[in-house]
């Protein structure tokens, strides 16, 4: 039950809003049922004595106009407290999966996190809001009120309702079990599901290309079987429980019936009491005969509140906010990795001791088989992880000792694929912007001018107003990267950190990109992973990594005559 208290925690106030909302309305509904009661006994009573006394009609009337704005309080509180408490929820695990490390980020998988973000996510809204209050708080309330007034009405008929609800709970309770096993399975085996279609999204052209769509499609459908089953089986144990419960019901008012005239026969017990206490007893029995119901909820509830729960005291990313924010060096945005060693597994290093000073407004390039280090040494600079030893600094300063925040505002990153939004080609650029809310346009289309993206954008019917699609799929790679270069620009960040930005682009945008390099190179400290050679001969510094170590520095030509490992690469490229 820890996980339960914790989306408790999370709701906060406004789930006890929620909560007391729900109290409120059970409450002035048994209050309702009690009066009921009341009137049909006194009415039995009038009419055997041969009278009639509008009194309680009247105080029913009464107690309908004093009851009806309680209830709609009650079901406002109810209302209001389960939408702040549900917006907490989705505001912490939203703000979570922007903070994860990126060792989860990598471990992971989108179809589990989209699972966590709307199924299990829904689960707990849903008990936030109606959930908990119909299903357990509302019978309870209105059971142990109405127990209550039976025990204080008639000892004997209080401890007959507690004997066939205790009866009730014990049967319920076997099945409690087999029903959270049930669910957790088919949670289990919906997660595979939709993790195979998440695969299947991401890889469709692929899929096509090679005819493998029925092979994926007939293992989706054994998922969706088996994910089927599951929930048919917990289903099963559920509907056996709720079949006990109504049974169980049934007995219990003829029960009080049967015993009611009993005892109106043999102990000059006013049949109109029975008449008082037989609603009352549908309140005793829903209540001993949902616990089993209420219970196997929260059970299925803890189910998704465990994953939410294990999510959210996954590892956060240190941002070491309690250091101070590293200044603006945009002056004198100089790099140095000192002695730098890292591996993913401390078994392994990626990188070994690896030294190299960077000058300000230098462009050093990075050039090395697959798996030498090259990406690994831009993601420690932007501090995705620490190093194992050894330390990096911007301008003579120890990043490890500023909070990352500011360490990352020094720099701008543009990927292999650059993520763009499904906004407008205005908004992406804005984006990169330190000051987006009071940028004005001409500092966008001054950006975009010198990405060599400008001339493209005015050729589209909407211009910058083109929405770029949902992965950028109604633009190409090369139009794509010199966008998200264009978004680099407006960054006041003096450093650019460039990963493989032309890998996947043909040669006609691979020049654009080119291009807009050369523009960017006059104004940042640019650092360039390359797996193509010819993008790079340009830079200042090149610098050859091979298994964690740095084999070969200097530009194009003092490589080309060193005859080392760069000039072999560039020649079978080249050739």
């Amino acid at each position: 039950m820890h996980a339960i208290w914790s989306v408790i925690k999370i709701g906060s106030w406004a789930f006890v809003l929620s909560v007391i909302g729900a109290s409120i309305v059970s409450l002035s509904n048994f209050g309702l049922s009690f009066l009921i009661g009341k009137i049909t006994q006194v009415s039995i009573d009038q009419a055997s004595a041969g009278t009639f006394d509008l009194h309680l009609m009247i105080s029913l009337a009464t107690y309908l106009v004093i009851a009806l704005p309680f209830i709609i309080m009650g079901q406002t509180l109810n209302l209001v407290g389960g939408q702040f408490a549900e917006k907490r929820l989705k505001g912490k695990m939203i703000d979570h999966v922007l903070h994860q490390s990126e060792a989860d980020i990598v471990d992971g998988h989108s179809g589990d996190m989209m699972n966590l973000l709307t199924n299990d996510a829904a689960v707990i809204n849903d008990f936030y809001f109606q959930g908990l209050s119909h299903r357990a708080i509302g019978p309870l309330v209105a059971g142990i009120a109405s127990l209550i007034v039976t025990f204080s009405v008639d000892i004997r008929f209080g401890i007959i309702a507690v004997i066939i609800g205790l009866t009730t709970v014990l049967t319920s309770t076997r099945y409690s079990k087999r029903i959270q096993d049930g669910y957790l399975s088919a949670r289990e085996a919906q997660n595979s599901a939709t993790n195979h279609v998440s695969e299947i999204l991401t890889n469709e052209e692929f899929i096509r290309l090679y005819g493998i769509d029925h092979k994926l499609i007939a293992e989706y459908d054994q998922k969706n079987m088996d994910y089927g089953k599951k929930v048919l089986n917990a289903e099963r144990n559920k509907h056996k429980v709720t079949g006990w419960n109504e049974s169980f019901d049934l007995i219990s008012k003829i029960a009080f019936l049967g015993v009611g005239i009993y005892f109106s026969f043999t102990s000059h017990f006013p049949f109109s009491k029975v008449m008082l206490l037989l609603p009352l007893q549908g309140s005793i029995s829903y209540m001993f005969g949902n616990l089993g119901v209420s219970w196997n909820y929260i059970l299925e509830t803890a189910t998704s509140a465990t994953r939410i729960d294990d999510f959210l005291t996954t590892e956060r990313e240190n941002l070491r906010m309690n250091l101070p924010s590293l200044q603006s060096v945009a002056a004198s945005s100089k790099i140095l990795f000192d002695h730098v060693s890292f591996g993913y597994n401390r078994d392994h290093h990626i990188l070994n001791d690896v030294t190299l000073d960077i000058d300000a407004k230098e462009t050093v390039a990075f050039v090395g088989a697959s798996g030498s280090g090259k990406s690994t040494l831009m993601k420690l600079l932007l501090g995705f992880y620490n190093t194992d030893s050894g330390n990096i600094y911007i301008d003579t300063q120890d990043v490890m000792q500023f909070n990352l925040p500011s360490v990352r505002s020094q720099m701008s990153y543009v990927q292999q694929e650059a993520p763009l939004f499904n906004l407008s080609i205005r908004e992406n650029i804005k984006l990169g912007a330190t000051n987006y809310d009071t940028v004005d346009d001409s500092a966008i289309i001054v950006a975009a001018k010198k990405a060599a993206i400008h001339d493209f954008i005015m050729t589209l019917p909407k211009g910058y107003d083109t929405q770029v699609g949902e992965n950028a799929g109604k633009i190409s790679g090369g139009q794509r990267q010199r966008i998200a270069i264009a978004r680099a620009f407006m960054s006041d960040a003096p450093i650019l950190i460039m990963d493989e930005p032309t890998a996947s682009l043909d040669s006609e945008s691979e020049n654009l990109v080119q291009l807009a390099l050369q523009n960017i190179r006059k104004e940042k400290t640019v650092l360039i992973a390359a797996h193509r050679l010819r993008t790079i001969q340009d830079a200042d510094t090149i610098v050859v990594l091979d298994h964690g170590h740095i084999t070969e520095k200097g530009n194009h030509r003092e490589l080309i005559e060193r005859e080392g490992h760069y000039f072999n690469t560039f020649q079978n490229q080249h050739n």
